[in-house]
Order: structure tokens, then C-alpha cells, then sequence
């Protein structure tokens, strides 16, 4: 492995100290750039499945409210999951 001179690691340092600066306390959680939305999307899609989830222990009494809830939100989550998975992929064929 080689050893980083000086300059170089200093100007990495620099480069970094930038970029957390640039990023905010929000780039700071959330991400910067492509990693920001997938990573939104895929809070988005966690936090349906674990409503999702809730609601099958509440309401265990009712499964046909708890199927009408999961036909509502799978799509949603389906949508998030395609959304992560697609990003970045722009591939045209003609």
C-alpha cells in the first residue's frame, strides 16, 4: 500500500472538510447526491413495512381490514423498491 505524501493527504483532508461543509446536517444524514433519494426511498419503504406490520398485530381480529390496508400500501412500497433498484441505469436500446 503507498503511503500518501503530505500534499496529497492534506488536500484529502481539505477535499472532505469541503464536502461535510457543503453537505449540511441534513447531507450529513441523509447523504449527498444519488446516495440522498435512494436513501429516502428506502426510509419511505421501511416505514410502510413497519406500519404495515403494526397493523397486522392491532388488528388481528380483522384480517380483511388488514389485507385492504397491504393492497393499499404494497404498491407504494413496490414503487420505492423499483425506484432504488432502477436509479442510476439510464441505458437506452433502441
Amino acid at each position: 500500500m503507498a503511503k500518501l505524501s503530505s500534499p496529497s493527504k492534506n488536500q484529502l483532508e481539505h477535499d472532505l472538510g469541503k464536502r461535510r461543509l457543503q453537505a449540511g446536517w441534513l447531507g450529513k444524514f441523509f447523504g449527498v447526491d444519488d446516495q440522498m433519494s435512494k436513501f429516502i426511498a428506502a426510509l419511505i419503504a421501511i416505514f410502510l413495512l413497519l406500519i404495515g406490520v403494526v397493523v397486522m398485530f392491532v388488528k388481528q381480529d380483522s384480517w380483511s381490514e388488514v389485507m385492504d390496508f397491504w393492497t393499499k400500501i404494497f404498491p407504494f412500497i413496490t414503487l420505492v423498491v423499483g425506484y432504488i433498484l432502477g436509479k442510476g441505469k439510464n441505458e437506452v436500446t433502441s
